[in-house]
């Protein structure tokens, strides 16, 4: 596919979550979890928001940590990604990483005083 026809198919998706969430976002909160459903949407559509951004100013297929393709495949799965696969990887395991280390055995920092 080119790129033209992977923008369009992306866009395509965006307009129909835009209007989804607009949708959503117009109807009358009756409580806590449509509160919390309300927060979701606005996040949401601010990523879709941001996809349209990223389109117009020619960087949609960019990603923004190394700054390589982001995938094809990735983009028509989420088209408000903004990672390719190889950093959400390395983001995702420098994380699971971090919860396997306890407080108890992290390195202690050393502190010198330097006297001058």
């Amino acid at each position: 596919m080119t790129i033209e026809g992977l923008i369009s198919e992306c866009q395509t998706k965006l307009d129909k979550d835009k209007a989804w969430l607009l949708k959503q976002l117009e109807a009358p909160q009756s409580s806590q979890g449509t509160n919390n459903n309300h927060k979701l949407w606005q996040k949401r559509l601010s990523e879709v928001d941001n996809a349209f951004d990223r389109i117009a100013q020619g960087i949609f297929r960019i990603c923004s940590v190394c700054g390589g393709p982001i995938e094809e495949e990735r983009l028509r799965a989420i088209p408000t990604a903004t990672d390719c696969m190889t950093c959400i990887a390395c983001k995702n395991k420098t994380r699971n990483t971090n919860r396997l280390i306890q407080p108890s055995v992290r390195p202690a920092v050393i502190h010198q005083t330097v006297v001058h």
